[in-house]
């Protein structure tokens, strides 16, 4: 299909489609599912300055307008519902959550499949794609297998998978895969991962003097949702975004254990990009690969400065550091490591269960994820440069 056809079909979408603005999309909101208590959640400010972002700086092409309205609608119309989850069911306010243990870091550094290792413990709970997409009604051990949200997730992946076949083989998106918990601030219209989607630097310099902590607020009142119903010692977690906010995250998880994925930067750096890349290319036309490596260089640096400033404010011990070539190369040796230093218990079953899905993801063909520094103007002395106080403290894993 051509370029000019396919913005034409996305046109005729948009005719009929809601404004990027905030009255009208929480009015089609309300319309859609019969509901308008919106629970004094703290989103509106996040979602009016990213919705101007969008309009004023995005350059969103046709397709790109049509899928960003739908996204903002379906989380929309998933916070009404988790609103009157909330009201029917107000014994969800009294689910303990024990003291998660989060993965944390640059992002491409590992922390997805070290989640995905994690997620084999029994003892853990974590949320799988399908139910951060459609996380109304709470979901149901009983029901897991047989949830209608599952067909739609499927869906949702494929539609992806369709508009940007490269973004599928960067990271893969499947209905019942282990997922981080950025989808969860993503109701609150709030995570730095929009910079790598979007280009608005509006936004940003807006998301950077945030307050975090009611956001993290409602983070725990979703894990209380997503535990409602299950049987289990800890959440698993894990998003690069929580490097960021690390000190919102230990104000509301106080004995949160963190695990931080280290990998050299000259390698984690060009493939963010080539991610942030794809990503853009869904919904825009116009794309700068030199003005995306200074976004993800300035990324790395925000995230490292923030997260090494919280750090030093807590017990070392809280911390455990992994590096990104021992991770790949013994993935069972350092989870064990993890669970050592944090005096978790390392079964036998959760051994198998490693086994298992180390041995089946060998099995599986992956399409090699090529980039280099050069495709977005990055150098290595200008990243060492940058970085200086990073590597003065992690070098070693890197």
């Amino acid at each position: 299909m051509t370029r000019q056809l396919r913005e034409f079909i996305f046109y005729c979408f948009n005719q009929i489609s809601v404004e990027l603005q905030s009255e009208s999309m929480l009015s089609l909101a309300e319309r859609k599912t019969g509901l308008n208590d919106w629970g004094n959640l703290a989103f509106r400010e996040p979602l009016d300055v990213l919705l101007e972002a969008l309009r004023r700086e995005a350059k969103l092409s046709q397709r790109g307008r049509f899928v960003v309205a739908q996204h903002y609608m379906r989380l929309l119309c998933n916070i009404l519902k988790i609103v009157d989850d909330w009201k029917r069911h107000p014994e969800i306010a009294h689910v303990p959550v024990e003291a998660p243990i989060v993965i944390l870091g640059f992002p491409r550094t590992g922390t997805t499949y070290l989640h995905s290792l994690l997620s084999r413990d029994p003892a853990f709970r974590t949320m799988q794609y399908w139910e951060l997409l459609f996380p109304s009604p709470p979901p149901d051990p009983a029901a897991h297998r047989q949830d209608p949200r599952k067909r739609q997730a499927r869906r949702f992946a494929f539609f992806i998978g369709k508009i940007s076949p490269k973004l599928s083989a960067i990271h893969e998106l499947s209905a019942e895969a282990v997922e981080e918990c950025c989808f969860i601030f993503d109701h609150f219209f709030l995570d730095n991962i929009h910079h790598l989607v979007f280009d608005i630097p509006s936004y940003i310099e807006w998301y950077d003097k945030h307050d975090a902590l009611p956001s993290y607020r409602f983070h725990r009142r979703m894990l209380q949702y997503y535990g409602w119903k299950f049987s289990f010692e800890r959440y698993a977690l894990k998003a690069p975004r929580h490097l960021f906010c690390l000190k919102d995250l230990l104000a509301v998880y106080p004995g949160a254990m963190i695990v931080w994925t280290h990998r050299n930067p000259e390698s984690a750096l060009p493939s963010l990009c080539s991610l942030s890349e794809t990503a853009r290319r869904i919904i825009s036309d116009d794309i700068d690969n030199r003005r995306i490596g200074r976004l993800c260089l300035d990324h790395f640096d925000k995230d490292f400065k923030a997260g090494w400033a919280a750090r030093k404010n807590f017990a070392p011990g809280q911390f455990y550091d992994v590096p990104y070539r021992e991770l790949v190369h013994d993935p069972i040796g350092v989870v064990q490591k993890i669970y050592r230093h944090f005096n978790l218990s390392y079964t036998e079953e959760l051994d198998a269960n490693l086994c298992e899905s180390i041995s089946h993801a060998k099995k599986q063909p992956r399409e090699k994820h090529r980039y280099s520094l050069e495709q977005f103007g990055l150098h290595r002395d200008a990243i060492h440069e940058r970085l200086r106080d990073y590597y003065d403290h992690f070098g070693k894993y890197c």
